[in-house]
């Protein structure tokens, strides 16, 4: 969310986003927290985009610019899950036609 300006003859000019300082990045304890999360996913397309959401909601807190990522996450997991649902229907027929 820190941007930084340069001062060039009296006026200030956007140069873009401020890279994190160590002390802005995220914490040790969660990256481990991230990479536990990683371990527990089912390995499920589902399962890694929302393993993705959490890990760009965190960044998100340190940096506006990880919005686009975040929500094309969020529609990309709204499609897979659109999808499964619509195979399970599939199959529920076929399972009723016998």
């Amino acid at each position: 969310m820190a941007e930084e300006t340069a001062a060039a003859g009296g006026e200030e000019q956007y140069t873009g986003p401020k890279a994190p300082s160590v002390k802005d990045k995220p914490s040790a304890q969660s990256a481990e927290r991230s990479r536990a999360r990683a371990k527990k996913s089912t390995g499920s397309h589902e399962g890694r985009i929302s393993n993705a959401l959490r890990i760009i909601a965190e960044l998100l807190e340190y940096d506006n610019a990880y919005l686009p990522v975040f929500l094309r996450l969020e529609a990309e997991l709204k499609l897979a899950e659109e999808r499964r649902a619509a195979l399970e229907r599939a199959k529920s027929l076929l399972i009723h036609r016998h």
